[in-house]
Formats: structure tokens, C-alpha cells, sequence
């Protein structure tokens, strides 16, 4: 016997089901989901293996690991997973000991695999689609020929791949999405870049206006499957399911199955357990281990250490849990349970084959993906803004300042640093801004020079393809343009090269630069030059479909937030953990805007009820109504607990009945029924009632304390005098907002055993000792509390690459710029730059 072949089988009951034929494979299918009893076609073993009898007539033997030596490793792996130990030996078997098991009574199966077809719910002739998606463009006032001729080429290409049954089976998921009042994004991926899908509805991109090429998406020449993924909003991801399962049938709808496997971090935990390492040494090991890189030798003395590293190590890609595939779905015109074995959950069926092995069979899932921001969008607007044209001039200036906080795609410091810089007009630019902030652009270089490029308004285009980038190459679709426009290639070619190129197929990307040589003969030289840019850059470059979609939803967020911040703040506030609620109340500062807790209608505040800082039980009143705190606990003390009237005095909910410090220390008394009122009547059965000193006021300072620790950020704003001098930046809550580099003038808050810096605005908390009042500086929006000065001489800014000239404007002499410019680094005296970070700040104390 040579070699190992690989056959479909069940085991089930202690029993082995060997389909024998096709007909006998879709039987055990059918038997795995208990809808077939007869078994014509399948060889049933009965008997334990020979593994744990090896007299047994059973011709299985089960391999669980390679070899011998794996055993020990193995029932380590099963004792992680909660499993008893085996008896006996599951190693690889050679062809000797195989074949003396073998005694030709098991028979194998003498047919092919099986390839799916696998038919979607929908199935329109090609001439209802084409009708159908004609009539829809006239309906979208799409009637300019380039469009009339663009359609008609997506639909001849989709006829030709027969694809009409996809296209409407994703179009009726939006439809139906859309009827249960569940939102769809404007588009995610390549599926961006086709007319037919905007006119069908599921995208809201207009690939023509946008100069998006259909070849990115699909082409005749391409033999993989279309791949369209709908962004649904995550609130309402399983009621869409349920309401397939109700238009298609349950059985016509599934999910699947998938498996997570080891991180190191969740190996070493794992492992640890085996050799019964501390917490205390999990995480010292976790910290400085480098992900599983090395063991440092501090810990390589302790021999379980030694052990637990090394299992967690081979255990690192294994599977460890069982669980459902994040966005795919499964939909069919014929019953699941026929052609693919299941489980269910929860009402929901689920295919126990994972995607890549249903890809391999011919299945196509289909991902709906939850995500929050379109949640968060519907909370905002009544309708999909995708329609509207994103035109607001004052929308692109406040996403330009940095306000980055609940904006979609734009909340992380590179990000913002990104924006800031590009300081977007129109909706390309934000889209462009997307891009750069992505693995390939930033580590290859080309975020760095656009962002050089666009500070300095460059012109310096060398391929009209590259204009609207500057003439950098951010997006993938530029190869498609650069190899149309300038190399005399179509666009089906274009998206050949771009894909060779990318995946570093040589031989297919020089069959086409020869082509392209060979059409260009007079400009061989410019096309060479070209084809080098794109070989060092091809691969870096950024899906321009996605990132234009996208670029709606943050657009769109920002508009909100920007017109409407006091409805952005209440939706924001409850999804976003402390750092984020602290950072976005400084934004809202920032802006000039204030908070208070109540009903206020006054312009730039907004106003907070307690439901909007945190969820109860019970809905409370926009301000409390009983004569006293003790009335207002027990009308309602079966509904609080002390955390909940913790929190309600700290942000000042009940200062009408006396000062936050006093009523936390009647939380307990209130909730345990224990009336201040009744001690007065307890005097004359002579008992000694302690007399009150003088009342106690608390100061702004006090109050902003008490709703730091609430909230995570405060509420009340309270006077501070600083030190004014013009070489600070901006102020402490500028810089906090925008995630800046700076410097600003503070003032220190030493209260309740912890200590802020603030400008009177902004507490933020601190941990070293520093001066009462003074300068900090700023990195990235932090403060580095090793860099406070209490007087200042003299403060360098650096920046390590150009900057406007308008933006360059006179300071005092206590400021010097240094701008390094083509290597070389220019310093300027008594003169600061507005609009844009320093990349490093430098002081010298007085």
C-alpha cells in the first residue's frame, strides 16, 4: 500500500459509515441529519478499533497524532480541551502495520468526490435580469451613454459567467434587510466598482463618476467567484436571518462553522494550567516573552516555566474552540440538510463543513457582516444619508481639526495625525485618508510622501493616471488606470497586471509588459519608468472601492457630530469605554461647548439626563422631585443599588438636597431605611443626637472630581489661572481632543487622593509629582508627565519635513523652528506653525 488516501466516512454510536458510491455519500448526509434510515450504499463497521482491541474484526484503525513520541503532547492537548484520556496508541500506522490490519474486507469507495453546484434561491432567465436591471437604471436617471454602455457591458460579462442567480439572491437580501428596517452600508470591497450592483441596489457608489473599474470586481478572463459582502447593522445582524430563514425556508439557510485556534497569549494560559503557573507569572511571562518570540532566562530557571513554555509553543495554530464564522452565510434553492451535514442552534442551522472546505466543493457564502457604525447611523438619522451629496464644506473643516472620536475608520492616532494633515475638502480626500492609514501604505513609504506632497501642494504629477493622489500610488485601482491610460492596455489587462504584479507572478506580469512594449514602441522608455513604479509599488496599494464607500459612513458620522454634537454625544457616549467618553467630551469642549446635568435649551450646552450617562432600572425623572434624598431612596429602593446612587451623586443629580460629600455617606442609611429625621424624635427617649456644624459648600473643583470618577471625564468647568505665555501651543484640552503633539500651560487638582492637570476644562488624571502650575508637553494627545516645566527659556519645534509658508508666523524669541527640508535643516528664530504638529518638542527650563 503506498501513500495515503483520503475518503468521506461518519462516525457515529461507535460505529464507521463508509459511503461506497455518490448515492451512498448523499445518504450518510442525509443519515448525519436525521432524515435517511436506509443505507444501501454505505459499509457499516461495527466494533471498537484496533486501537483499543487488537483482536477486534474491525478493520479501523484511528490516528490521532503522527507518531509515538506525539502521544504525550496529544493527551495534553485533550486534557486542555476538558477531554479524558485515551487508552491505547492512535499513531500513523506504517504501510507494514496497515496492511497487516487489512484483510480485504473493508471496501473502499469507488467514485470522485462530488463537485457542488450549488444553486442560489433566485434564478432569473438572463433576460428578466437584464430587463430588470436596465429598467432600474432608467428609474436612477442613469440615461448618459457611458453609463447605457457601462451596463451593458457588466451584464454581457455576468450572462457570459452565468452570475444572474448571485446577483439577485444579494439584491433580494438587501431588499428584505431593507423591508425589517434593517440598514445596509453604501458598499464594502471590490463590489464597489460595478454599475449593475449600485443599480440593483446594494451598493450606494456611483462607479462612473467615482473612475472605479469593473475589472477589479470581475472580468471574463477571471475564473474565481464574485465575492460581494454586505455591511449590516450590528443590532439588527440575526433578526435579517431569521427574516431569510422566513423568505427562503430554515432548511435553505445556514451558517457555518469555524474554528478558533491558539494565540500564544491564549496557549500559555492553557499550558499554565497544566503546570499550575500563578497569575502572577502568566502575565510576567506574557509581558515579557515577546509574544512567544523568546523565554527570558530570569524565568527559564523555573522547570514548569521551562514546560509551559514550550507546549504553549506547539500548541499555538491548533484548534481551540468550536464556534460560528463571523459574517457567512449560506443560502440555497434546494434543502441544506441534503447536500451538506448540519447541526442546529438556536433555531439556526450551521455547517459542520468550515467555509474553506464548502468554498473547495463549489459553495459561495455570502458575509453579512454587523457593524456598529451603521447602528449608530440609524440612530442619528431617520433615513440612509447615501443619497445626499456630501457637500458640506464645514463638515470637511472639523474632520481636518482632528475631532476624530466616533468617526468611522478615523479613531485610531495615526488616523487622526493622517487627516490633520491632509486636511480633506471633498469626499476623495477622506477616502484617500482611509487608504493611507493601512499596513501596506504606511510601511512602504507612501503615506509618508503623499502627506509630504499634499502639506506642500505639490503639482508634481508623473502620470495623468495619478493626479488625484498627488502622484503617488495609493490605490490598487491606479495600476488598472496607469496600465489604460499610459501602458495601451485595456482594463481586463490592467487587473491582470495589478494581480500578477501583487501576488509577484513574474512570468504573467512580463507576458503582459511585453504587450504593453510592443503597443508603445515610441514611448518603450516612458513605459518602462511606469512599469517600474508600478512593480515597487503595486503591491502597497489600497482597495479605492472600499475606501470610497466607507468614506460615506464617516463622512456622514462627522456631519452629524459636527451639526448636531448633543445628539452625536448621547448616541456615542454609552459605546465608547472611559478614554473614549474623556477624549470626546474634550472634543465637545474643545468646540466651545459645555455640558449640564438637567433640561437646558441654551445654545452650545448640552444637556444630560442620568439615562443618558448610564442604563436603570427604572426611568427617572429629568430632575428629582421629593423634599428630601431619603424620600426619593425609599420611594424606590427596591430599584437601586448603592453603585447606582454612587453614581448619581457624583455627577450632581441630588445637590438640591445638600453637598455630594454628604449624601454619599447617607447611601447606606437611605437604603436601609434609616431617616435623619427620625433621630430628632429619638431625643426624648434621651438619646444624644450629634449637633450639625456649619454647613459645607463645595467648591467647581470638588464637583469636577466627584463626576471624573463617575463618568471618566467632567462635567463642570471651573476658573484657573494659568501662565500666559505665546509659546504654548494651544490649551491642555485642544490637545487632548485632537491627539496632538504640544505644548500647553496646566494647572495642578490635588483632590480625593488623586491628581489632575486641567485648564479648567479637561481633568486629566496623573501619577507623578509635579508643579502647582506650568507647562507640559503633549505627545499624541497624552501628556508625558517626565516633560512639565514650571518656567521656560527657550522651546524647539521640530518637524522632519516641510511645511507651508503661510502657515509659519511670528512668535517671541523663546521660539525657534527647525524644518529639515530635502536633508538640509532650516532654523528659524521667533517663529512658531499654526495648523500643523511638531513631530518633537524641545525645552530648556529657566
Amino acid at each position: 500500500m503506498e501513500g495515503i488516501s483520503v475518503i468521506p466516512g461518519l462516525r457515529k454510536d461507535g460505529k464507521y459509515y463508509i459511503p461506497l458510491t455518490e448515492k451512498g455519500f448523499f445518504q450518510l448526509i442525509r443519515f448525519s441529519n436525521s432524515l435517511e434510515t436506509e443505507l444501501t450504499d454505505i459499509q457499516v463497521i461495527d466494533g471498537p478499533p484496533k486501537n483499543l482491541k487488537p483482536d477486534s474484526k474491525s478493520p479501523i484503525w484511528e490516528v490521532r497524532y503522527l507518531e509515538t513520541k506525539d502521544k504525550e503532547l496529544f493527551e495534553q492537548y485533550r486534557q486542555i480541551g476538558g477531554k479524558n484520556k485515551l487508552e491505547g496508541n492512535y499513531h500513523l500506522l506504517s504501510a507494514r502495520e496497515y496492511d497487516s490490519l487489512f484483510d480485504g474486507k473493508l471496501q473502499l469507495p469507488e467514485f470522485r468526490f462530488p463537485k457542488f453546484e450549488h444553486k442560489f434561491p433566485l434564478s432569473p432567465s438572463p433576460e428578466e435580469f437584464k430587463k430588470t436591471v436596465s429598467d432600474k437604471l432608467q428609474k436612477l436617471g442613469f440615461s448618459a451613454e457611458p453609463y447605457k454602455n457601462r451596463l451593458k457591458y457588466e451584464l454581457d460579462v455576468v450572462s457570459s459567467k452565468g452570475l444572474e442567480s448571485y446577483f439577485s439572491t444579494v439584491a433580494e437580501v438587501v431588499n428584505i434587510a431593507d423591508k425589517i428596517g434593517c440598514w445596509t452600508g453604501p458598499g464594502r470591497g471590490s463590489a464597489v466598482s460595478s454599475l449593475m450592483v449600485r443599480v440593483l441596489g446594494i451598493t450606494a457608489v456611483d462607479p462612473v463618476e467615482n473612475e472605479l473599474y469593473f475589472e477589479r470586481f470581475l472580468s471574463a478572463a477571471r475564473k474565481d467567484f464574485p465575492d460581494i459582502d454586505l455591511d449590516v447593522e450590528d443590532e439588527m445582524r440575526q433578526d435579517l436571518i431569521k427574516a431569510l430563514k422566513r423568505k427562503f425556508g430554515k432548511r435553505k439557510v445556514a451558517l457555518i462553522q469555524t474554528y478558533g485556534t491558539y494565540s500564544f497569549r491564549s496557549a500559555i494560559r492553557a499550558a499554565g494550567k497544566i503546570y499550575d503557573l500563578s497569575e502572577l507569572q502568566l502575565k510576567e511571562l506574557i509581558k515579557s516573552s515577546r509574544n512567544g518570540r523568546t523565554l527570558p532566562s530570569s524565568l527559564a530557571r523555573d522547570v514548569n516555566i521551562r514546560k509551559s513554555f514550550k507546549l504553549a509553543k506547539l500548541l499555538i495554530g491548533l484548534p481551540s474552540t468550536e464556534s460560528i464564522h463571523a459574517a457567512g452565510v449560506l443560502l440555497s434553492a434546494e434543502p441544506l440538510d441534503e447536500i451538506i451535514p448540519l447541526r442546529e442552534s438556536d433555531g439556526t442551522y450551521i455547517s459542520r463543513w468550515t467555509m474553506n472546505s464548502l468554498e473547495a466543493l463549489g459553495f459561495q457564502k455570502l458575509d453579512l457582516l454587523g457593524l456598529k457604525n451603521l447602528s449608530i447611523l440609524k440612530k442619528l438619522y431617520e433615513e440612509k444619508p447615501w443619497q445626499e451629496k456630501p457637500i458640506d464644506p464645514k463638515t470637511y473643516e472639523f474632520i481636518g481639526k482632528g475631532y476624530t472620536t466616533g468617526l468611522f475608520q478615523l479613531e485610531s492616532t495615526e488616523a487622526t495625525r493622517i487627516v490633520k494633515m491632509v486636511k480633506p475638502q471633498n469626499i476623495s480626500d477622506i477616502a484617500v485618508s482611509l487608504a493611507l492609514n493601512r499596513p501596506g501604505p504606511l510601511e512602504s513609504g507612501i503615506t509618508r510622501e503623499y502627506l509630504k506632497r499634499r502639506v506642500m501642494k505639490s503639482n508634481e504629477v508623473f502620470s495623468r493616471a495619478l493626479a488625484d493622489t498627488l502622484g503617488v500610488l495609493v490605490f490598487q485601482e491606479q495600476v488598472i488606470s496607469v496600465a489604460v491610460k499610459e501602458l495601451g492596455l485595456t482594463p481586463e489587462e490592467g487587473e491582470a497586471l495589478r494581480r500578477a504584479l501583487s501576488k509577484k507572478k513574474p512570468e504573467e506580469a512580463e507576458k503582459l509588459i511585453a504587450k504593453s512594449l510592443e503597443r508603445n514602441t515610441e514611448t518603450s522608455e516612458r513605459v518602462k519608468e511606469l512599469v517600474e513604479i508600478l512593480r515597487r509599488f503595486s503591491g502597497y496599494g489600497f482597495n479605492k472601492s472600499h475606501s470610497v464607500a466607507y468614506s460615506l459612513i464617516t463622512y456622514w458620522l462627522a456631519f452629524k457630530k459636527f451639526h448636531a454634537p448633543d445628539e452625536f454625544f448621547k448616541v456615542l457616549f454609552s459605546l465608547l469605554d472611559r478614554e473614549g467618553r474623556a477624549r470626546l467630551a474634550a472634543e465637545m469642549k474643545s468646540m466651545g461647548l459645555s455640558f449640564e446635568l438637567g433640561e437646558g435649551h441654551m445654545n452650545g450646552v448640552i444637556s444630560l439626563c442620568p439615562s443618558d450617562l448610564m442604563k436603570f432600572r427604572l426611568e427617572l425623572p429629568i430632575k428629582p422631585i421629593e423634599t428630601s434624598f431619603h424620600e426619593f431612596v425609599r420611594k424606590r429602593r427596591s430599584s437601586f443599588m448603592a453603585k447606582d446612587l454612587e453614581f448619581l451623586v457624583k455627577i450632581g443629580y441630588f445637590d438640591k438636597y445638600g453637598t455630594r460629600e454628604s449624601l454619599l455617606k447617607e447611601i447606606n442609611n437611605a437604603l436601609s431605611g434609616v431617616d435623619p429625621e427620625l433621630k430628632s424624635v429619638l431625643r426624648v427617649f434621651g438619646y444624644k443626637e450629634q449637633q450639625p456644624g456649619r454647613i459645607k459648600t463645595e467648591s467647581s473643583k470638588e464637583k469636577a472630581v466627584l463626576e471624573y470618577e463617575a463618568l471618566g471625564f467632567n462635567l463642570t468647568e471651573f476658573p484657573v489661572v494659568l501662565s500666559q505665555e505665546d509659546f504654548v501651543d494651544t490649551t491642555l484640552t485642544d490637545l487632548y481632543a485632537t491627539k496632538s503633539n504640544g505644548l500647553a500651560a496646566y494647572s495642578l487638582v490635588n483632590l480625593r487622593e488623586k491628581r489632575f492637570i486641567t485648564d479648567g476644562k479637561t481633568l486629566i488624571p496623573i501619577y507623578r509629582s509635579l508643579p502647582e502650575k506650568g507647562f507640559i508637553i503633549f505627545k499624541k494627545g497624552k501628556p508625558d508627565e517626565k516633560r512639565a516645566y514650571e518656567k521656560i527659556k527657550l522651546v524647539t519645534r521640530k518637524y522632519n519635513q516641510p511645511v507651508p509658508i503661510e502657515s509659519i508666523l511670528p512668535a517671541s524669541k523663546q521660539n525657534i523652528l527647525k524644518i529639515k527640508i530635502d536633508g538640509n535643516v532650516l532654523t528659524l528664530k521667533g517663529a512658531k506653525v499654526i495648523a500643523y504638529d511638531p513631530d518633537e518638542v524641545e525645552v530648556i527650563e529657566d
